[in-house]
């Protein structure tokens, strides 16, 4: 079992844990405790969860979010219960972290993700997050005893799995929070434990199977890809219920952001970008989705999106960059948090399937390739 620290990335931290699972995970977070307690204590939304958590209601559904996770995903709840105790920061507090957003929120929070499945195919995705949050973002490769090994991007406390993830198997995605005010009851468990398990699947229908029979109760949207088998799918699970799209080689440009596109939304936006009137939110709900940005954002983002028509000569990691990571709206998604927008663009990052390899850009900072294989290695 040993933590490596590796080269930076793009001005992003990089490391590698090993070995055993609760070992490495307890290590990881003893190595980490600093970024944790830094990340907990910046999370815009953390009042009003310590709020809602002291309810009648919120300590319920803690409780049987808890019970889930450890009978459903013990492997999952483990590696939590291990950084916990790695870090020195209460469970009960990285837990109610990473459930945020399965106990009903209406807001926009980030992110942006493209799939182009072209002549040369790739998966893109925009990790937007608070500032104050993002400055901890950290590249890590988990190689555990008897597992394939996972890149991903990783907010320290939570489980690595919110973001981006690349596996051994030739599998990328991007995730988008989708935000749900009314989540779905038991046996439903939380969305992170659901996308930390889904990175075993080694094939796009191993892990859309995965998804339709493992539900959550907050909602994620999937873009994934397979280099090894040139497939590409988006995967909205919200409230218990999953959509699947396939992108194919006839249209093979797709886009994703915050709200949905291929289930009717229950909270009553449209597909077109109108919004329904909706049932009154708690003062702790309102709070949450005023300081993680509106939901009209994610829609104005949609729009810049849908009006793109690339075509394959045009279609590179070299315009997807430019896209996303230099170009604000309207003629792009960078985001800088500014001008009533409370999120910025963290990495952008562009998994080259043809190359097997990875274009990682921090904020602001020099774009750089990795190779896949050199990602997932067992040294940086």
């Amino acid at each position: 079992m040993a933590l490596q620290h590796n080269t930076d990335i793009s001005n992003l931290t990089w490391v590698t844990i090993s070995g055993g699972r609760a070992e490495a995970f307890h290590e990881l977070g003893e190595y980490f405790a600093e970024r944790i307690r830094a990340v907990m204590n910046s999370m815009p939304e953390r009042e009003p969860l310590l709020a809602w958590s002291r309810t009648v209601e919120g300590g319920e559904t803690v409780r049987r979010l808890r019970e889930t996770a450890e009978r459903d995903y013990p492997e999952e709840y483990t590696e939590l219960r291990a950084m916990a105790e790695g870090s020195g920061v209460p469970f009960d507090e990285l837990f109610l972290a990473n459930i945020r957003g399965d106990i009903g929120s209406y807001d926009g929070t980030g992110c942006t993700d493209i799939l182009w499945n072209g002549r040369n195919p790739y998966v893109a995705h925009n990790e937007d997050g608070a500032p104050a949050v993002g400055r901890d973002l950290t590249l890590l490769t988990i190689r555990l005893d008897g597992e394939d090994p996972v890149f991903a991007q990783w907010y320290p406390g939570f489980l690595p799995c919110n973001a981006y993830a690349l596996t051994a198997s030739g599998m990328a995605w991007g995730i988008n929070h989708i935000g749900v005010a009314h989540p779905a009851a038991a046996p439903a468990a939380g969305r992170h434990f659901v996308a930390r398990r889904l990175q075993r699947c080694r094939t796009v229908d191993e892990a859309v199977a995965f998804l339709q029979t493992h539900p959550m109760a907050g909602g994620f949207s999937f873009n994934l890809a397979s280099a090894t088998e040139r497939r590409e799918v988006s995967v909205e699970c919200a409230a218990g219920r999953v959509a699947v799209f396939e992108v194919g080689h006839d249209r093979p440009y797709h886009w994703h952001a915050n709200h949905l596109l291929h289930m009717p939304d229950p909270e009553g936006r449209g597909n077109d970008g109108s919004v329904a009137e909706l049932d009154s939110k708690s003062p702790q709900e309102s709070a949450v989705a005023v300081a993680l940005g509106p939901i009209e954002e994610s829609l104005e983002r949609g729009k810049v999106l849908d009006r793109q028509h690339p075509l394959d000569e045009t279609m590179t990691p070299e315009w997807l960059h430019r896209f996303m990571a230099e170009q604000e709206m309207p003629d792009g998604v960078f985001r800088t948090a500014r001008d009533g927008d409370p999120l910025e663009t963290l990495c952008t990052t562009i998994y080259d399937m043809g190359g097997r390899r990875l274009l990682i850009c921090g904020h602001q900072a020099q774009p750089e390739y990795r190779s896949a294989n050199d990602l997932l290695a067992e040294r940086g």
